[in-house]
Parts: structure tokens; sequence; C-alpha cells
């Protein structure tokens, strides 16, 4: 059985994705934790008459920037990405099968289910890494009507341990 679908990578998507990618791991969260550490440090330091109310908007807007840097810059590399890199540019039609996900472009390529480590669900996207850090992303707005029959196939060849789908 195969089922096949044509994707455009748009950079809400790919902002999705990259979102997960990050703040699933250690790094993403101590990011946060960091952020919220230096204001309600600067509460503290506040309430305790250490700092005045100048200072405590300067811990405030610390805490503000480790919150929505990486955010932004996400978005940003998003959006370069999409316009800028030929991979992103033309649409991609992916083939699964039983023998994995053929990626029909420019040049084919195919990962076998052996090569897929893990398949992540975000909240507007899947990956399927073949890597660390590389990962067929595909929206999940792209599945339309092959949807159950793709995620059959998935299901068939990846174990649950290495799927993480909400």
């Amino acid at each position: 059985m195969k089922e096949t679908i044509k994707v455009q990578m748009t950079e809400e998507a790919l902002y999705d994705f990259l979102l997960y990618h990050t703040y699933s791991k250690f790094s993403g969260f101590l990011i946060n934790i960091l952020g919220m550490t230096v204001v309600l440090l600067g509460i503290y330091m506040w309430v305790t008459d250490q700092i005045a109310a100048l200072q405590l908007v300067y811990y405030i807007l610390a805490g503000v920037v480790f919150l929505i840097f990486t955010p932004i810059s996400l978005w940003l590399r998003a959006k370069k990405c999409v316009k800028r890199s030929a991979e992103y540019k033309t649409p991609k039609v992916y083939i699964f099968s039983e023998e994995g996900i053929d990626v029909v472009q420019t040049a084919g390529q195919r990962f076998t289910w052996e090569e897929i480590s893990k398949v992540v669900a975000a909240p507007k996207t899947f990956g399927f890494y073949y890597g660390d850090n590389d990962a067929l992303i595909i929206p999940k707005s792209e599945f339309g009507d092959k949807y159950m029959a793709i995620m059959k196939i998935v299901s068939a060849h990846i174990c649950r341990s290495r799927m993480k789908l909400r």
C-alpha cells in the first residue's frame, strides 16, 4: 500500500516545528526557567527593599528578553529558511509505503523505516527524524483525507517508544 501527499512548506509550519524541537529539549526548558528566575528575583529583591522600583523594571525587562528572544529568533529563522532555502521553495511529494518514505523533489531520497529514529507530533506538524537534528517536516494539514491511511503505515513500522504523538 502506498499513500502520496504533496507538501509546500510554510513559515507557520516550520515555526511550529522549530518551537517544538527547541522547547522539547532540556535547554529550551532552562531558557524559560532563567527568564522566570530573573523576574522573580527582581520582585523578591524589590519586596525586601534591596532594590528600587527602577531596578525592578530592569529585572523584569531582562527576564522578558530571556523569555521572548528564542521564539522571536525562531520565527525569523523560519521566515528566512522558507524564503531562501531551495529545499522549501518547491513543493515536495512524500510517498509513504511499506519500505519507508520516499521524498520526490529534484533528486529523490528514500528513508527506510529503520532510518527513522522517531516520529513526533507538534501542534501543527509531524517530524520524522532521521538524525538527531534532521527531520522530514510535514504540516498536518497536508495529510488531508489520507491521514488515517498514512498513520496506519507509520504505526505498523515505528514502535510506540519511538513515537511522540498527541
